[in-house]
């Protein structure tokens, strides 16, 4: 591998923040057998009843924050949250792990239903860790200023290859529906969402950053 970027990957992979792991999700869905929100209700401030959104996630001291009602009850690696009809987003907090802002939207669900049960599955991922502010550029003008060979992406995770793939999208200002990618490129100083638009971003990129990526998704099969 070249030398220039064997260094750089690897500060990447070894250099690490205060957080050991980010949080994802997994699959969000409708229990449409599940009448614990009914069964079990909780009410809003004008007395309506809540919908029940039934986060699963592996430890204690896990944080909600955004439309919650009530105390959020914790069931043995599931925590019930009550929010009222209407919610669109909501924001996890782990003791271990960066923050995650969940907009609903991007899992099929534009806003919760009141009297209504969702499972929401998250899960805790070991991740390719934040490029320190000093190596971005460099990183990014390597994905840019030359064509990727294959022993470039030899022996990367899918994850990592999946974050290099998307640093050339985000050099080009696109905003990110996925809430893991976005906030992963919302830590650097360097992201300027601009557009919604993946085709815009992309009809702005170089040849050579074409190229790469259509290397690295073969790799990421």
């Amino acid at each position: 591998m070249n030398r220039k970027i064997s260094l750089l990957v690897g500060l990447i992979i070894n250099f690490s923040f205060a957080f050991a792991q980010e949080l994802s999700v997994k699959s969000m869905r409708e229990a449409t057998q599940d009448l614990s929100a009914r069964t079990i209700p909780c009410m809003d401030l004008n007395n309506v009843e809540c919908a029940l959104v039934k986060v699963q996630i592996v430890g204690e001291g896990v944080m909600f924050s955004g439309n919650v009602m009530g105390d959020v009850k914790y069931k043995g690696n599931e925590y019930w949250v009550y929010m009222p009809n209407g919610s669109k987003r909501l924001k996890v907090t782990h003791p271990d792990c960066l923050p995650l802002e969940i907009s609903f939207d991007n899992y099929g669900i534009s806003r919760l239903r009141s009297k209504t049960t969702y499972v929401l599955t998250l899960t805790k991922e070991q991740p390719v860790t934040p490029i320190i502010e000093k190596t971005k550029t460099g990183y990014i003008s390597i994905l840019s200023d030359r064509k990727l060979l294959p022993n470039d992406l030899a022996n990367k995770t899918k994850k990592e290859l999946e974050i290099l793939r998307n640093m050339i999208y985000a050099r080009y200002g696109y905003r990110f529906k996925r809430d893991d990618l976005f906030n992963y490129f919302s830590q650097f100083a360097w992201y300027k969402p601009t557009t919604s638009d993946a085709s815009v971003a992309y009809n702005r990129m170089s040849s050579i950053e074409h190229y790469n990526i259509d290397l690295i998704k073969k790799y990421e099969k």
